[in-house]
């Protein structure tokens, strides 16, 4: 098992590309970042309803940022469930502390807050298709997702997806709700990089509502 005393600085960097983006979070199709509520992108909901719905200013802000993906999975007495996200950020290192911002009507919230552990998987840019079943954009159901790839239990028995750059497995700590938002400060209890990926291995980054790939 790795330290996080060892490889909290590798991890960090990992995660901290473009944290500003957790700030604007509120955009995107359903568990883009902010939580997956099931609800249609923007566009859709205006076809539905009939009328036009104008994106907000931070909606729009949001757009000119990148971050990377994060699948962020749990499992425990509330159940197993996964999402998609952006707006995760290092806080400190010692103690080794992440940040999570998600939406209080996301479906994954109250399974965290009973669960209390999850594994933040950073996704490496072959794994679009995991971000994009975990965001709710496909027809998988929440459990369908995971007899998708190769997953393994982590030493805290949460579920890291194969592929990966990296895994934190982690347990929260604290939260405080901000707006529409509820913020997770969880520690990092096991940091385990991706036995595949190397420093030129590609990341896969959210950009202008597209998945793309940075090196």
């Amino acid at each position: 098992m790795a330290q996080p005393s060892r490889t909290w600085a590798v991890a960090a960097a990992v995660l901290a590309l473009t944290t500003v983006a957790v700030v604007w979070w509120l955009g995107g199709p359903a568990g883009l970042g902010a939580g997956d509520t099931h609800q249609p992108p923007v566009g859709a909901a205006a076809a539905t309803a009939g009328t036009q719905v104008q994106p907000s200013p931070a909606q729009g802000v949001d757009n000119s940022f990148f971050a990377r993906r994060r699948a962020i999975t749990t499992d425990g007495p509330a159940g197993r469930y996964g999402i998609t996200m952006t707006a995760v950020a290092p806080v400190t290192d010692e103690p080794p502390t992440v940040m999570l911002c998600i939406n209080r009507s996301a479906h994954i919230l109250p399974i965290l807050q009973q669960n209390r552990g999850l594994c933040i998987n950073v996704l490496s840019s072959s794994q679009q298709d995991v971000a994009e079943h975990f965001a709710g954009m496909t027809a998988l159901s929440p459990e369908e997702r995971f007899e998708y790839h190769i997953w393994h239990r982590g030493q805290s028995g949460q579920w890291q997806v194969e592929g990966a750059l990296a895994h934190l497995h982690c347990t929260i700590e604290q939260e405080h709700t901000v707006g529409t938002h509820q913020v997770l400060y969880v520690s990092v209890n096991e940091i385990l990089m991706g036995l595949s990926a190397t420093e030129e291995t590609p990341a896969l980054v959210y950009f202008r509502r597209n998945f793309m790939s940075l090196p």
